[in-house]
């Protein structure tokens, strides 16, 4: 699951469950957009001060929240209770970045990608699954559509009996599923 957060999750059919992933933004959620918002962040500020290459991603975020110049993103960034709307933004100007082949925008979504493959393929096998399903899932996928190709490209890899699919449903659909599950399994 890549939404806001990332984690990796699966059960086996003897009913064992195992995660990778899932500890919040501040230690992972590698994937996540939240993360590729943060990276894109840093990305422009290396950019702009010369640590980095320059990328497409800079006049995007800039334009996204209607502001001159890199430092007028630090009210966004640290002016409010909450970064998340600048991030947000990021990760929209990430999209778009790499909807145009920037270096810069693909190479983090390549790491993002790495990073969610390898949760899903440690989960997949200390599971003993190698073959079956995995299921895309979490808004980052829709919003970042080559992050779901990469991810997929990364998983025939890692797992390559596997089936890589996108989830066509709502993630809460899943979660009620697996407690219905839960509930009429406890009797």
């Amino acid at each position: 699951i890549a939404g806001t957060g990332s984690i990796a999750y699966g059960r086996n059919e003897e009913g064992e469950e195992d995660r990778a992933g899932g500890w919040g933004y501040l230690a992972g959620d590698e994937g996540s957009a939240v993360w590729c918002g943060l990276e894109a962040l840093r990305a422009v500020a290396h950019a702009v001060d010369g640590r980095g290459a320059a990328t497409r991603l800079t006049p995007l975020l800039l334009q996204e929240l209607g502001v001159g110049e890199f430092g007028d993103v630090l009210p966004h960034l640290y002016g409010k209770p909450h970064p998340a709307p600048a991030v947000i933004a990021a990760a929209r100007a990430l999209a778009v970045a790499s909807s145009e082949s920037d270096a810069i925008a693909m190479n983090i979504l390549q790491r993002g990608a790495v990073a969610l493959a390898r949760a899903a393929s440690v989960v997949a096998l200390t599971l003993s699954l190698p073959s079956g399903p995995v299921y895309l899932s979490g808004g980052a996928f829709e919003s970042l559509p080559l992050l779901q190709q990469m991810v997929r490209l990364e998983l025939l890899g890692s797992l390559p009996r596997a089936s890589v699919e996108p989830v066509r449903e709502e993630p809460a659909m899943g979660a009620a599923r697996i407690a219905m599950e839960l509930a009429w399994n406890a009797r």
